[in-house]
């Protein structure tokens, strides 16, 4: 059994996510567990399309009801992705350990 939704929400969630320029957003996509969250917020909240199949290499060919759900896992991810960021913008810790994992971020110098 194949969860074809599964498949496309990631596929929607990485092309989303490359468009996401913005640096609040860059670094926190870029822990593997907020990505994951994202997916799952997704997952929850379309209806999953699943195929039972013998043959996997015959999926690609099947992918056409999911493929029907692309608007609305579109939704569900901006929806997602909306309410993460406003979890970290709330967040005065989730804020500093954020800047604190940028790439560009300088070592504190000061003793705490």
């Amino acid at each position: 059994m194949v969860n074809l939704t599964e498949q496309l929400v990631v596929e929607e969630a990485d092309a989303l996510l490359a468009t996401c320029t913005t640096d609040p957003h860059q670094q926190i996509f870029a822990l593997p567990s907020e990505r994951q969250r994202l997916i799952r917020y997704a997952l929850n909240r379309v209806n999953k399309v699943y195929l039972l199949v013998q043959h996997p290499q015959l999926v690609q060919r099947q992918y056409e009801p999911a493929i029907a759900q692309k608007p609305q896992i579109r939704q569900a991810l901006r929806e997602g992705l909306q309410a993460i960021v406003n979890v970290y913008a709330k967040a005065p810790k989730r804020s500093t350990a954020l800047r604190s994992l940028s790439p560009l971020a300088t070592p504190s110098t000061s003793a705490s």
